[in-house]
């Protein structure tokens, strides 16, 4: 299914991108949104994990995104989730059947629901359409500066920009994603799934207590104020 979604998500985003003749990195979901009449409007009661909502009424469309991330690269995201839920076939008359006129999101490759996974495929392939973005790539150089460049290059935040490395490239690299002490989700590329007898963490598994991560995640003020730890990873499940 994942496979699919993705494929589906590359095809409907280039085809978007072609009709609007958008070329160049970086891609504005805002400008996109705006060509096809769609309202957007940021919002600040959208509450719990809840990263935005798409309204429907009548064959009027509307975008909300949530004020409380503060990431510019998220918030792109976001509106290019919804977006999908625009573009993709089959969304629309799924999401506001039943004469339903609301629909609440959770970005971000955390939600388990197919439509909303299909979503943020497609968000990620329109915002790093992939062969602007590999060819940006390889002039970006290697690690962690690489992803950090094309961050700034396409307005993206760092965890969506890493995962977009990681399905793309031939080179061996993992993101894991975490909150507190519980994996969120492990995104590797086919470079690193080749390894034979490889394990990674599995969505809900626990932190080892003893890893840089575990450590990391208890003081929640690392997490609240951005700091970094580029010590060599001791993970091991």
């Amino acid at each position: 299914m994942a496979l699919e979604q993705g494929w589906k998500s590359e095809l409907r985003s280039a085809e978007v991108l072609r009709e609007l003749t958008l070329s160049f990195l970086p891609i504005d979901p805002f400008e996109i949104a705006r060509r096809k009449d769609i309202l957007y409007q940021e919002n600040g009661s959208l509450g719990g994990g809840i990263s935005g909502c798409a309204m429907k009424v009548g064959d009027s469309f509307g975008i909300l995104y949530s004020s409380r991330f503060a990431s510019e690269g998220f918030q792109r995201f976001t509106v290019g989730h919804e977006l999908g839920h625009y573009f993709m076939d089959g969304h629309v008359s799924h999401l506001f059947a039943k004469e339903q006129t609301f629909h609440q999101s959770l970005s971000g490759f955390i939600s388990k629901d197919p439509y909303e996974s299909e979503a943020d495929a497609f968000a990620a392939s329109l915002l790093m359409p992939k062969e602007l973005f590999m060819g940006a790539l390889e002039k970006a150089g290697e690690g962690l500066n690489a992803i950090k460049r094309m961050v700034a290059l396409c307005r993206t935040s760092l965890t969506a920009t890493a995962i977009r490395v990681a399905k793309l490239t031939t080179e061996r690299l993992a993101v894991v994603c975490t909150t507190g002490q519980t994996v969120n989700f492990a995104i590797m590329s086919d470079a690193m799934r080749s390894y034979r007898d490889l394990t990674w963490p599995r969505r809900g598994a626990g932190i080892p207590a003893t890893s840089n991560t575990a450590v990391f995640n208890s003081d929640q003020a690392n997490v609240l104020l951005g700091r970094r730890d580029l010590t060599p990873a001791n993970w091991t499940m």
